[in-house]
């Protein structure tokens, strides 16, 4: 499987990482934020224009469905206007307050449109398409580590575009405005 072929997903290591996602029927808006690793600051240079930082998107979903959806605003646009699927989120639990997942895609930055401007993603290290997510939850917030590839880059523009991977970018989803 490809990323062009499932875009941005989240998957539970055990579920079907293409599968069509829809809504949960209990959802709340969330905030994803993606933070690389200390060990990728600064890098740059001729053939790696990599910028990732700090990045927040809005996703909409519920816990008790383990199902989060991306939500086009100020923060992100998705890529599904170029044949990309939504951001999808889902996560399988394991003892206590553990997660697991899989993390890979694309999406627009702010204040971008689709097709044009800034683009950021994650993926999988080497042959793998998905990063590997790990964390815990406590209330309606969770918290880890992804481990993987950030990229950023400009939309058409081949030679403006940066990735670097590490074993401890880390992740955190929150309810909206907190």
């Amino acid at each position: 499987m490809r990323i062009a072929d499932c875009a941005f997903t989240l998957a539970a290591i055990s579920a079907s990482a293409c599968a069509s996602p829809t809504a949960p029927s209990t959802a709340q808006l969330f905030q994803l934020t993606i933070t690389e690793s200390p060990s990728c600051a600064g890098i740059s240079g001729f053939g790696n224009f990599y910028a990732f930082g700090h990045q927040s998107i809005h996703v909409t979903g519920s816990f008790s469905e383990r199902t989060f959806l991306i939500v086009d605003d100020a923060l992100a646009s998705s890529a599904s206007c170029i044949g990309r699927p939504k951001v999808t989120l889902v996560f399988e639990y394991g003892v206590g307050s553990t997660l697991t997942g899989q993390l890979g895609g694309m999406w627009f930055g702010p204040r971008e449109s689709c097709g044009e401007g800034d683009y950021l993603g994650v993926s999988g290290t080497g042959a793998e398409t998905f990063a590997q997510l790990t964390g815990t939850r406590t209330g309606d917030t969770a918290t880890g580590l992804l481990s993987g590839a950030l990229y950023n880059g400009a939309f058409f523009v081949a030679s403006l575009a940066g990735r670097c991977s590490a074993s401890d970018h880390s992740w955190r989803l929150d309810p909206a405005g907190q």
